[in-house]
């Protein structure tokens, strides 16, 4: 007969254990028919794997890895290969105390783990990575893993113990019992020092979060309130380390939220720096929205003022300046506003910027608002001629203030063919022919007196404004560009904007007074 097989101080692989139970069952099955006496058995190797044969192996059980064996079912034409039963020396005492011992831990290599199959049920029981060869359910072994292994990765130096199956796990960990378990150890000897660790780690940060929901005592807190004023630049711009502090900036009251505040806005620049990182700006605005008294209102604000410029200017810090102005009040933010519009034509000239500038222009109130407008009229020129500036001199059209659009048409006054050929300042030209009568008809005038008004018919972008003037123009002012395309049909017909302009008389011909066909 045949021993259990080991491999030096190693266990045998896990079929083994499969091999085993097969075993088991057949001395089983052997004693209890010896008992009742139903049929002669004896304890050969060849009944043995007769019996084995009979019992039910579906054809859906994992195959086994190692050797196989042919069964011979006395005659049966299946040859399905299964595992050789293991088969023990001496009487049948002898072998229930082998199979009791090779299955009892008697190495020292460490916990021997059931192979997983479908063989096994809920309520079997297998060794697992408990201190003093302790067993556990089947059903709690995945989740007993789990929490070992965030207890084992984080080098906590102590080992889990079965009494947390035995306590009730409140209801907001109920599903995540391992967090639940991390956060019972944050006690403050073993917090002290390493607030800031813990707060930007992956797992540690959620327990840390749990432990502040489950409220945390004065001394605790005031511990983790100095641990994180004094790094808290570098959690800000972490993921987890921001969602850390704003959870701990919620359970603060008034007194404590002003001092982190106080810290916060000690240094602008760090305060800048933060709002221009991708993880940064959006801590920053989640604390923005938990701000609640007119004092913590008016120191973050006053410390984004220096950088307020740089802020506009950058993807990810322009949304800052966007929160303030839409949500605080004006006496707050006028001095932000005033900065702003000092730099007004840098910051209208950038991507984020011209964004910002509209954004003011719209929520700003009070006297920031006229002065906010009229640095933006003061360099309209150059800005309609901006990719991104003629954005903002469209926009304050678009308000369709009257005053407004006098005010800007006084200032291209001069200029209309320079801008009508350009590709972003055009755009703001035929805003300007829509507002109104009066409007385009000073701007048709300016085109058509120009030595160079002959440009705009054969321009990428002139064309355009040409024919947007074309359909704004009334009675003799229609008439005159009429007589003026009509001059220069000869260079039109050769020039592909020009034929754009040709073209555009076929299409409108039902709204000219005249029925003689023009221009083909």
């Amino acid at each position: 007969m045949l021993q259990p097989q080991t491999f030096g101080s190693y266990h045998s692989p896990p079929h083994q254990l499969h091999e085993d139970l097969f075993a088991s069952a057949a001395h089983r099955f052997l004693r209890d028919a010896n008992n009742h006496r139903t049929l002669p058995i004896n304890g050969s190797d060849q009944t043995i794997e007769f019996l084995l044969s009979r019992l039910n192996l579906t054809s859906d059980d994992p195959p086994f890895h190692g050797h196989t064996t042919p069964i011979d079912d006395g005659g049966a034409s299946s040859s399905r290969s299964i595992p050789p039963p293991m088969a023990f020396e001496g009487s049948h005492q002898q072998q229930q105390q082998q199979v009791s011992n090779w299955a009892q831990p008697s190495t020292t290599n460490g916990p021997l783990v059931a192979h997983h199959n479908i063989n096994v049920g809920t309520g079997f029981s297998g060794r697992g990575p408990y201190p003093h060869n302790q067993l556990i359910n089947y059903s709690q072994r995945q989740d007993f893993y789990n929490y070992f292994d965030h207890r084992f990765l984080h080098g906590t130096g102590s080992t889990p113990s079965d009494a947390r199956y035995n306590d009730p796990v409140v209801p907001f960990a109920r599903e995540n019992s391992s967090l639940y378990a991390l956060a019972q150890q944050l006690t403050p000897d073993f917090m002290v020092g390493k607030i800031a660790f813990l707060a930007k780690h992956q797992i540690w940060s959620g327990a840390l979060v749990l432990k502040l929901e489950g409220g945390l005592g004065v001394v605790e807190l005031n511990m983790v309130l100095l641990e994180v004023m004094e790094c808290w630049d570098d959690l800000l711009r972490n993921q987890f380390g921001g969602q850390f502090v704003q959870k701990l900036f919620t359970v603060c009251d008034e007194d404590q939220r002003t001092r982190i505040i106080m810290t916060i806005t000690r240094f602008p620049f760090k305060l800048i720096s933060v709002c221009l990182h991708p993880s940064g700006t959006k801590s920053v605005q989640k604390l923005l929205e938990k701000l609640s008294t007119p004092q913590q209102i008016s120191l973050v604000v006053a410390s984004l003022i220096p950088g307020a410029v740089v802020l506009a200017t950058d993807c990810k810090g322009q949304h800052i300046i966007h929160y303030c102005v839409r949500r605080f009040p004006v006496e707050y933010t006028k001095h932000l506003l005033s900065e702003i519009t000092e730099n007004c034509f840098s910051i209208g000239t950038s991507k984020s910027g011209c964004c910002v500038l509209q954004s003011c222009v719209d929520n700003a109130r009070g006297e920031a608002r006229p002065q906010l407008i009229l640095a933006i009229i003061e360099n309209a020129v150059q800005l309609a001629e901006d990719p991104y500036g003629n954005y903002v001199v469209q926009h304050l059209l678009e308000m369709g203030i009257p005053e407004l659009t006098k005010y800007i048409l006084r200032r291209f006054q001069g200029c209309f063919v320079s801008l009508s050929c350009n590709k972003y300042a055009s755009n703001v030209v035929e805003k300007l022919l829509q507002s109104g009568d009066e409007v385009s008809v000073t701007i048709i005038i300016e085109l058509l007196r120009s030595p160079n008004a002959s440009m705009l018919l054969v321009d990428p972008y002139g064309n355009f404004v040409i024919q947007n003037a074309l359909s704004t123009a009334k009675g003799e002012l229609y008439d005159s560009l009429e007589r003026f395309v009509q001059a220069n049909e000869a260079s039109m017909q050769n020039n592909l904007y020009g034929k754009k302009i040709l073209a555009w008389f076929v299409k409108k011909k039902p709204y000219i007074d005249k029925k003689k066909p023009y221009y083909f």
